[in-house]
């Protein structure tokens, strides 16, 4: 592994440099969506409890400390004197945290999913296929994203103590 890094260090320092620059971009953007959004009341007559349960599904800057985290990963790996950071040292929490956003974000849209459902007064078999069609995306859509991000937090707990071991054996 450490004959891959030395021979793509430079490629290696593209990727953490470009993987920060989008890191950023998507935390930025995600923050001025998600004030935007806490704002949003201010000027209508909304009440807080009716755009609560809405939130998650504007938590889109969670993406972008996870590329931040990508990004730091890649930097520990290619450079010796590098120390993991924040993000790195803590990202299994924070993958955890997003999975859990995740099922909250899939509650919120199934409750308005059934809405839809329920609004509809013709029942016929396009109608109900399509429902059925839509749902199953959402529901195996959401499994593969939480289960995808649990795995990757596990295999960070696991794999950052080895990276550790190895670059005090070099």
């Amino acid at each position: 592994m450490n004959e891959f890094i030395e021979k793509n260090r430079g490629l290696l320092k593209f990727y953490y440099i470009a993987a920060r620059i989008i890191g950023w971009m998507i935390v930025f953007m995600g923050g001025i969506h998600l004030v935007w959004f806490l704002s949003e009341p201010l000027w209508r007559d909304v009440k807080w409890e009716t755009i609560l349960p809405y939130l998650p599904q504007n938590l889109q800057f969670m993406l972008g400390l996870v590329v931040l985290g990508i990004a730091q990963f890649i930097r520990y790996l290619s450079e010796k004197q590098y120390q993991p950071g924040w993000l790195l040292r803590h990202g299994d929490k924070l993958l955890y945290l997003f999975a859990f956003f995740q099922i909250v974000k899939a509650i919120g849209s199934c409750s308005n999913f059934t809405v839809l459902i329920t609004s509809r007064t013709n029942y016929n078999l396009a109608n109900v296929c399509q429902a059925v069609i839509v749902g199953l995306f959402l529901v195996f859509s959401t499994i593969a994203t939480i289960l995808i991000l649990v795995g990757l937090a596990q295999v960070l707990r696991r794999l950052m103590p080895v990276i550790e071991e190895t670059k005090t054996l070099v």
